[in-house]
């Protein structure tokens, strides 16, 4: 049957992740999975959590941020989204998968109290995940999969939150405009907290710095060097925060799943999961800077995607047609 086949059968009709009827979705709410952890006496309380947000980024800092605090703690979990063959691949602790057995076993605690709830597909993986790190991590590496503030994610008492840059991206849940998607993803920033970020555009980081004052946060601006490569650009920034934090200077490997993967030599063939026009813009930056060759691009896209604005970089950087 493979992980997740029970869970994503009982759970089929609440998979807002994937459903046209996201983002009129009254379920779209932290407050849903609140009542469920409070049942399970929140086990995402039980152990350190890093919490990262943003529109672009999040995956590979989140990756080189699970890795770089093994030098601190012995066991780190990591839960990012999604996944690109199996839903294990979703909650890693020191980058081993969740097994399916515990998988099916950490569902069964929770499947009883689905309808009480009324949670949603990406509210019980949450749960699961949380759980499974509270018996095995001493750390968590926490990704948003939507937004911030409504996120099912957001039931953390985070070490700090990291706020990886702000960009256009699902304008049709999280606002029109770039000031309204940054208020959303601040929604995790909680009073007295330590908030990290690098690059952002004027509106973001004004809208970072209101929201950094109200909450009488710390806010710490990490200096990113320039970088055609996107993925030196977000390792760069995982070293400097937890160099700062920790006081440790991390050893971190370059490659990650889905970003800029090279899957074959011959023909050379590049596996990325850019998802928005931001990101098509440094997947281009990235192909234009590498040796010159005659690229085709394959895009798989969902239909509520900007695809026009995502290929309008490849046009304008590799003469596109």
């Amino acid at each position: 049957m493979g992980s997740g086949f029970r869970f994503s059968e009982v759970l089929a009709n609440s998979n807002f992740e994937n459903s046209r009827r996201f983002a009129a979705s009254k379920q779209y709410s932290a407050n849903h999975l609140k009542g469920l952890l409070a049942e399970l006496t929140n086990p995402q309380q039980q152990y350190k959590t890093i919490h990262i947000v943003g529109s672009v980024a999040k995956g590979s800092l989140s990756n080189y941020l699970a890795r770089a605090v093994r030098d601190k703690y012995s066991s780190v979990g990591l839960y990012t989204s999604p996944h690109f063959y199996r839903l294990n691949e979703r909650i890693t602790v020191n980058g081993k998968e969740i097994t399916d057995e515990e998988f099916e076993a950490h569902f069964s605690v929770i499947e009883p109290l689905l309808t009480e709830y009324h949670v949603s597909w990406f509210d019980c993986l949450t749960a699961i995940a949380f759980l499974y790190f509270a018996e095995k991590c001493e750390m968590a590496i926490i990704e948003a999969g939507l937004g911030g503030l409504k996120d099912s994610t957001n039931n953390l008492k985070p070490e700090f939150v990291v706020i990886t840059p702000i960009e256009l991206d699902h304008t049709g849940i999280l606002g029109s405009t770039l000031e309204e998607i940054a208020q959303q993803k601040c929604g995790v920033i909680h009073p007295n907290s330590k908030v990290y970020t690098g690059t952002q555009h004027a509106e973001v980081i004004k809208v970072i710095e209101a929201e950094v004052k109200k909450k009488n946060a710390e806010l710490h601006q990490v200096s990113i060097p320039v970088s055609s490569n996107y993925l030196i650009q977000n390792h760069a920034f995982a070293k400097e925060i937890v160099n700062h934090h920790f006081k440790i200077l991390p050893r971190i490997e370059i490659k990650i799943q889905g970003r800029l993967e090279q899957v074959s030599d011959s023909p050379r063939i590049l596996f990325d999961s850019a998802h928005n026009p931001a990101s098509a813009q440094k997947l281009a930056d990235y192909l234009l800077s590498v040796e010159a060759c005659d690229w085709v691009i394959i895009i798989n896209s969902m239909r509520e995607r900007q695809l026009n604005e995502m290929l309008a970089p490849m046009k304008k950087k590799l003469a596109v047609n």
